[in-house]
């Protein structure tokens, strides 16, 4: 598990500018322009779209509660969000202009993804990180057993 107190700030601050990214999105009218143009598929419903942003913000939040509390199962939801909702976006927002007219342009959502391309790094750097003190403890702890059984 990484070390809340070194992911968790910028887990919220990624997750803030979730909403913010979200906002841009639905004023843009992204729900309607990314399916058609770049998937060449029916629009979102409006209502879908917000119904399925919000279970995934609530999902989210239940993230940051995993990193405080140190719970591991969770900690997938926690992963996806980097990966996808984070990086994902840094990375795919400057590219949908590409994909749905061939030329770079604005696209629904890529002015507040661009913050992602600093966040996501920085938040999957910290998540890659291994507690060192939990594992010397751990290690200090078999080495101390294993020399007090030897011992007896």
């Amino acid at each position: 598990m990484p070390d809340p107190s070194r992911v968790l700030p910028v887990y919220l601050i990624a997750f803030a500018v979730q909403f913010l990214h979200f906002a841009e999105e639905f004023s843009t009218e992204f729900y309607t322009r990314w399916p058609v143009e770049v998937f060449n598929a029916a629009p979102f419903e409006l209502t879908t779209f917000v119904q399925i942003n919000m279970v995934s913000y609530a999902a989210f939040a239940l993230g940051a509660v995993a990193i405080y509390r140190g719970i591991k199962g969770p900690m997938l939801i926690v992963w996806f969000f980097t990966l996808m909702g984070v990086i994902g976006n840094g990375v795919l927002h400057p590219v949908y202009p590409i994909l749905a007219t061939g030329e770079f342009g604005y696209f629904p959502g890529l002015y507040t993804s661009v913050i992602y391309l600093i966040l996501g790094p920085v938040l999957f750097r910290r998540l890659w990180e291994v507690r060192s003190d939990s594992g010397s403890a751990v290690n200090h702890d078999v080495e101390t057993n294993s020399k007090t059984g030897s011992s007896q």
